[in-house]
């Protein structure tokens, strides 16, 4: 694994990411291109749901970022 410290955070890629951070990605990414109108044609069809985009896809679109736990909702501790 790849890590880089900046301020006490570890930035990781999304390959590094747990499965419950790469489905709020899959949501973030179907909202996004649900509002911009490029969905159907990433997708190629109508989709219903965010489960329905392959994760590969996701992963893609996300592949130049880096990210820190709080980057995600699923990781803020009550």
């Amino acid at each position: 694994m790849s890590y880089q410290l900046i301020k006490n955070n570890i930035m990781r890629n999304v390959d590094e990411l747990t499965q419950a951070e790469l489905e709020e990605l899959r949501s973030s990414y179907y909202h996004q291109a649900l509002d911009d109108g490029s969905l159907r044609g990433v997708m190629g069809k109508k989709i219903k749901s965010e489960e329905e985009i392959p994760m590969d896809l996701v992963k893609d679109h996300y592949r130049d970022y880096l990210f820190v736990d709080e980057d995600f909702f699923c990781n803020i501790e009550n």
